[in-house]
């Protein structure tokens, strides 16, 4: 386990081996503890994603009359989503279209059933769809739904930003402990370069730290296999390519 100011300071050694670190360098040439941070921010995220880490109680801070809601955003999501796969309003499921199972609807099955939804007046959510990077709920909540306070998600969650100063004693909670090494030596990866690539920086751990490397592709491999166990690859517009 490392927190963020350990982290900071191992990407900083790991930079002076043989990198200019052009990601993190001010207009003077030094490197700010926030750049680092940010380095650091951009790899927990991008190994967030490589491990598929899926969060089945995710709460929703739903607001009155308000249809849509961005995932990323940790103001009205308890942790940062990039695939939803499940809503609950009031604690009760939603439903796909036919009910075969909880799941979103299409957006072209919202369009066709309720063709006024834009418009609909506030009520108690009965259906979602996901789309682009947005949770769309029909209808809008009420005031009563968003008291109640038990509407969740579940997902595949990245970790949440942490922020200089403030966060330097934090860990990123989400990434497994053994593997927190990782996020400074893929952080250090991307700054190989002005135009390091995101494939770049994974190829350049493997270089780094290469038993980590397996063992990342070995804990995505484990998390995989255990979303298909519950079934959530079942959920319509919510299945991950393998």
């Amino acid at each position: 386990m490392a927190t963020l100011a350990e982290l900071r300071t191992l990407l900083t050694d790991l930079l002076t081996y043989d990198l200019d670190n052009v990601k993190a360098a001010q207009t003077d040439g030094a490197v700010s503890a926030a750049n680092l941070t940010a380095q650091l921010n951009w790899a927990a995220t991008t190994l967030g994603r490589r491990l598929y880490l899926y969060d089945p109680k995710v709460t929703w801070t739903a607001s009155a009359s308000e249809a849509s809601y961005n995932l990323d955003s940790t103001s009205i999501f308890s942790k940062r989503l990039w695939k939803i796969m499940g809503v609950w309003v009031n604690g009760i499921p939603l439903w796909n279209r036919d009910r075969s199972g909880q799941g979103p609807w299409a957006m072209s099955e919202l369009d066709e059933t309720y063709p006024l939804w834009r418009d609909a007046d506030d009520g108690v959510p009965c259906l979602w769809v996901s789309n682009s990077g947005k949770l769309l709920v029909y209808p809008p909540p009420t005031a009563a739904v968003v008291s109640d306070a038990k509407n969740y998600v579940s997902g595949l969650i990245v970790p949440n930003f942490l922020t200089t100063t403030t966060d330097d004693a934090k860990v990123y909670t989400d990434i497994p402990f053994h593997l927190h090494e990782a996020i400074a030596y893929l952080a250090a990866g991307r700054a190989a370069s002005p135009v390091a690539s995101e494939q770049s920086a994974w190829e350049r751990l493997k270089v780094y730290a290469y038993e980590m490397a397996k063992e990342i592709e070995e804990t995505a491999r484990q998390n995989r296999r255990e979303l298909i166990d519950i079934g959530t690859y079942d959920y319509r517009g919510s299945t991950i390519t393998l």
